[in-house]
C-alpha cells in the first residue's frame, strides 16, 4: 500500500500489523497459560493417586511454568512491573538437609538435619535457580505451593496491565501436594 493522498494510510497498515502481532502474542500467552493449568491439575490428580512422587510433580510443574515465564519475560522486561520479575518476594520455603556428623556422640557417628530457608525473589528466580536445587548432596525442588504463588503473581501482574487472565488455579487444595 502506498500513501498517494498523504492521509497516513501507511501508518494504519503498520498499526494493524502491530495489533496483529500483539493479538498473536496474547493468544500464545493464553495458550501456554492454559497448558500450565491443565498440567498442574493432572499432576495434582496423579500425586493424589500415588502415581508420581511429590518431587516428580514439583519438577514437572516447574518445567511447564518455566515455559510460561519465558513467554512472559519480554513483557516484564519492558514494563513497570519489573519488581515482580526481579525482586518481589514471592514466597519462602524450608529445605531440610541431612549432614554427616563426623563427631562421635556417645560413641556413635551419625547424621543431623539442618533446615535451610530458601526464597523466591521475583519470578526470574524460577528460571535462574538450578533445576533441581542441590544442597548437602541432595536434590530439592521448589515446592508446589511456592510455584502456585509464582503463577498467581505473574497472572496478577498481567491483570494489572489490563490483560484479563482471571482464571486462577483451583484453590480447594483437596489434593494438596
Amino acid at each position: 500500500m502506498t500513501d498517494h493522498d498523504g492521509d497516513g494510510g501507511l501508518d494504519l497498515v503498520a498499526d494493524d500489523r502491530d495489533d496483529q502481532a500483539q493479538d498473536h502474542r496474547l493468544t500464545e500467552i493464553l495458550r501456554t497459560r492454559r497448558k500450565v493449568l491443565d498440567h498442574r491439575t493432572r499432576l495434582r490428580h496423579e500425586r493424589h493417586r500415588g502415581e508420581i512422587s511429590q518431587y516428580q510433580a514439583e519438577t514437572e510443574y516447574r518445567d511447564i511454568l518455566e515455559s510460561y515465564l519465558i513467554d512472559l519475560e519480554p513483557i516484564f522486561a519492558d514494563s513497570d512491573k519489573s519488581d515482580v520479575w526481579d525482586t518481589e518476594l514471592i514466597d519462602t520455603w524450608q529445605m531440610t538437609v541431612e549432614t554427616d556428623n563426623s563427631r562421635r556422640i556417645r560413641g556413635k557417628a551419625g547424621t543431623t538435619n539442618k533446615t535451610r530457608t530458601a526464597e523466591l525473589n521475583g519470578l526470574s528466580d524460577i528460571l535462574e535457580l538450578p533445576n533441581p536445587i542441590t544442597a548437602g548432596g541432595e536434590d530439592f525442588q521448589i515446592p508446589f505451593g511456592v510455584l502456585d504463588q509464582a503463577f498467581r503473581a505473574a497472572n496478577r501482574a498481567l491483570n494489572d496491565w489490563g490483560l484479563e487472565l482471571q482464571l486462577q488455579p483451583d484453590e480447594s487444595d483437596e489434593w494438596e501436594i
